[in-house]
């Protein structure tokens, strides 16, 4: 109700009134300035009583209906709003345990009492309670072994998923790979996907706060795409497939401004950690870096620094010289990418001025992507690596930014793995050096303008 004491009019009430005012859609009575006279207070205090008792009507309502509606439909609901959504879920966890005591508590203890009894006598057969047709259908489904408990929660899994998302991939990548590994049981969704998926909400619930930033401080000649890939080998634990997680980003000395990250579960059963480094290179260049290219292309100087960072030295060094010894199991699938990577990062006949330089792990800004972590401290650092945190500690993570972007040019020309090629061909050597020197003198040429 709202009672507006100056301008052309004042609602108050629920009818017309004699004085020549109009009922509005609300329910409420627009009475003209010449006619407020006319109300005494005791005329007012009952208007504004009638519209208090109809405004408190329509929220005892509300409540019926919320309380009558289905789980799915209060979850549904309450997906749009993420304390909501953790409340409903808590009441629903609750809930659950409250009707799984009720349900088997005389199971329980006729199981323990039967243990109680002497093994002289003959101990009778308990059996595990069945779904019945009369009576409310078991939470469990029970069977041979160790069985496997069911959600417990009537929950529309793929829209609460699909909401989060949906926010995840415009601002929050931390939560990519936690909505990622959840969507892929959607098929298959357990009583252990109800506490997976409560403790994401309990997470975003707890870390509402954070922000991803981008912040830019260089000329636009220092600046250029960096693409970070790596994978987590067997990292799925129903299927013991790999997860590839890539992230790209417009660095510079003072500069990170993320473009895009994915996480996703490998098609294919890989073997060893290159292999399923292969993969996620393979899937990160392919899907994120060369569409890219058109728009940097248009964007950013004639020859901007183009980087690719990977952290395992296996993958590096096929990639440079496309020769595999040692695993010659491979099949189509990795088989092509490793040539797919040679062509566009190895081979000097074909590529484009893109580096492919090894990264240490602690640098590693796809980690994030594609395994979890059970510390709180690495966690937060993988957040900065790509720019989610709490906007109180900005200044402190620019600072520490800049001075891991200044490590990763350092071993970018003097870590081992990156200061030749892993080649014996003396042909690639001697590329690997003119296309060296013309860089350092291109670089030195730069600092000095």
């Amino acid at each position: 109700m709202r009672l507006i004491k100056s301008g052309a009019a004042s609602k108050v009430g629920d009818e017309s009134t004699a004085t020549g005012g109009s009922t509005t859609a609300d329910g409420s009575t627009t009475i003209p300035d010449g006619a407020q006279s006319e109300y005494s207070d005791q005329q007012l205090g009952e208007e504004i009583e009638a519209n208090a008792a109809k405004i408190m009507d329509s929220i005892e309502r509300t409540g019926e209906k919320w309380a009558s509606s289905s789980p799915a439909e209060r979850m549904i609901a309450a997906s749009a709003c993420p304390k909501a959504l953790y409340a409903e879920l808590q009441e629903q966890l609750s809930k659950h345990d409250e009707f799984h005591n009720e349900d088997y508590a005389e199971f329980y203890a006729l199981k323990t009492s039967s243990k109680s009894k002497s093994s002289t006598e003959k101990k009778p057969v308990i059996s595990k309670p069945t779904k019945s047709e009369s009576t409310t259908p078991s939470i469990w489904e029970w069977g041979t072994g160790n069985p496997k408990k069911p959600s417990s929660l009537c929950v529309p899994a793929a829209c609460v998923l699909m909401g989060i998302l949906y926010g995840a991939r415009m601002a929050r990548y931390d939560l990519i790979r936690p909505v990622q590994a959840l969507a892929t049981y959607l098929h298959d969704w357990d009583s252990d996907c109800d506490l997976r998926l409560n403790r994401l909400i309990s997470y975003i619930q707890s870390s509402i706060h954070f922000r991803q930033v981008a912040w830019v401080g260089d000329s636009i000649e220092q600046l250029g795409p960096h693409l970070y890939a790596d994978a987590d080998f067997a990292g799925c634990p129903r299927t013991l497939r790999s997860t590839s997680g890539y992230h790209l980003a417009i660095e510079g000395p003072w500069t990170s401004l993320p473009q895009t990250g994915a996480s996703a579960r490998q098609t294919a059963l890989s073997n060893s950690t290159p292999e399923a480094e292969f993969a996620a290179c393979h899937l990160a260049h392919k899907k994120a870096y060369l569409p890219s290219l058109d728009l940097y292309d248009k964007l950013l100087p004639a020859g901007y620094h183009k980087v690719v960072h990977e952290d395992n030295q296996a993958m590096i060094q096929i990639a440079h010289t496309g020769i595999n010894k040692t695993m010659r199991w491979l099949s189509r699938n990795h088989g092509l990418a490793i040539r797919y990577l040679y062509e566009h990062l190895g081979n000097e006949e074909t590529k484009d001025n893109t580096e492919l330089v090894y990264t240490r792990s602690e640098w590693m800004a796809a980690d994030i992507y594609t395994k979890a972590f059970n510390s709180k401290d690495n966690w937060l650092k993988a957040c900065e690596l790509v720019n989610v945190m709490d906007p109180a500690n900005l200044r402190d993570v620019i600072r520490r930014r800049a001075a891991i972007f200044q490590s990763l040019r350092y071993d970018q020309k003097w870590h081992p793995i990156n200061k030749r090629p892993q080649a014996g061909n003396t042909a690639t050597h001697r590329k690997w050096v003119q296309g060296q020197e013309s860089w350092l003198a291109k670089s030195q040429q730069a600092r000095s303008a």
